[in-house]
């Protein structure tokens, strides 16, 4: 075998330049994956703090966990780091932070009953 800047094919076999690049079908894979690590970012960062005020199980948080590893896993896993796994990893990073403030500001409670029942007095 002869190598050929840096890669190493037989002689018989043309290199093409779409072998080194993501096609269209990879591409929307990809951004599919990346859109569902930004929820579950969102979900895990929700259900660590229901976990840590006791309202729920710790299993319940480890699961949505265990679901963003792996789909940060596997937009790293089908082409490297490069600038739409940057990208992806940092609005995961940004949705988990809303999703955990979000579960630990205090909420308003808004009185339903006396909405829809006001009381009359005449």
């Amino acid at each position: 075998m002869r190598s050929r800047k840096g890669l190493a094919f037989p002689r018989n076999v043309r290199v093409h330049w779409t072998w080194f690049c993501m096609t269209g079908p990879w591409i929307l894979l990809r951004a599919a994956v990346a859109l569902l690590a930004v929820f579950l970012a969102h979900f895990f960062a929700r259900n660590c703090v229901r976990a840590r005020r006791g309202r729920t199980s710790t299993r319940n948080a480890a699961l949505p966990g265990i679901r963003l590893a792996v789909a940060l896993t596997l937009i790293w896993y089908m082409r490297g780091f490069d600038i739409f796994a940057g990208v992806s990893y940092g609005l995961a990073g940004i949705s988990g932070a809303l999703g955990w403030w979000d579960e630990w500001r205090p909420k308003h409670e808004e009185g339903l009953t006396k909405a829809l029942f006001p009381d009359d007095q005449n």
